[in-house]
């Protein structure tokens, strides 16, 4: 693996780790933070979210339900280029869900989700 590809994996797992800080806190600007401007957030039983302001809304409405996080496991992290996929299992106190995240490479180097794919799998 080169310096370069060393370097994305650890960027990527420092967002998904400052992003599990943020939740784990119930900051709902901190997780939003993690989200391009132009991201879309999908889960069933809603419609779509867009863009980071639309993020934070979902978190906070989500947080003023009682919702807690209890364990995010990454199971696999693929890179290409400018673009990532992370696959996700998130445990709440709602249950289990899988996400599917995409990540993109901002022009500034920093790697931020693009989309993400949420589904619950048990309640």
């Amino acid at each position: 693996m080169s310096g370069d590809a060393r370097n994305d994996v650890r960027d990527i797992a420092d967002l998904l780790a400052r992003y599990e800080t943020a939740i784990r806190a119930r900051d709902a600007e901190a997780c939003a933070d993690c989200y391009a401007e132009t991201t879309e957030y999908v889960t069933g039983g809603m419609a779509p979210v867009r863009g980071r302001a639309g993020v934070a809304d979902l978190h906070r409405q989500i947080f003023d339900g009682g919702f807690a996080v209890e364990k995010i496991a990454t199971h696999e992290t693929t890179i290409s280029g400018d673009l990532a996929y992370v696959r996700q299992t998130l445990t709440s106190n709602d249950g289990k869900s899988l996400a599917l995240l995409v990540l993109r490479r901002q022009a500034d180097g920093r790697w931020l989700v693009h989309a993400e794919a949420e589904v619950a799998v048990e309640a």
